[in-house]
């Protein structure tokens, strides 16, 4: 059951390896999280992504994402990013989908910059500027 989760999650571009925390007590894991743990956060995110162990929850997968995204996390970084172009618990925006795989292709992971690759096939040139400017900006402000 485990395999197969963790083979849909990478189906969908959810990055899940290296991944430590699955099938881990969730309300342990929920407190690192909400004590500023970004690596449980990133890991309480994608439990609610892909609805194992607690119900599926994609705006809070987000929220969880977005907390550890912005202490740097990138599997985080990669995940929101995921978010943002799927339209899974946000809005789809190419351009924040952009900006998150753009950040988290800067730390030299591959497969973000090839998701990042394929999101940006689908942007006009305005849009591809504006998501460097605010990966840019976004950079100065994550801790």
């Amino acid at each position: 059951m485990k395999t197969t989760i963790l083979r849909v999650l990478a189906g969908l571009g959810i990055f899940v390896l290296p991944f430590s925390g699955f099938g881990q007590d969730i309300d342990a894991l929920r407190k690192r999280a909400e004590q500023g743990d970004a690596q449980a956060q990133c890991n309480l995110g994608v439990h609610y992504y892909g609805g194992h162990v607690i119900p599926q929850d994609y705006a809070e997968a987000v929220k969880w994402y977005r907390l550890a995204a912005e202490q740097k996390d990138e599997n985080a970084q990669h995940n929101l990013g995921v978010c943002y172009a799927k339209g899974h618990g946000v809005p789809r925006d190419y351009v924040m989908a952009y900006v998150w795989l753009n950040i988290a292709a800067a730390s030299g992971d591959a497969k973000s910059r090839a998701y990042r690759d394929s999101v940006m096939a689908k942007m006009t040139p305005a849009q591809i500027e504006e998501g460097q400017r605010l990966s840019r900006d976004y950079v100065k402000f994550i801790k």
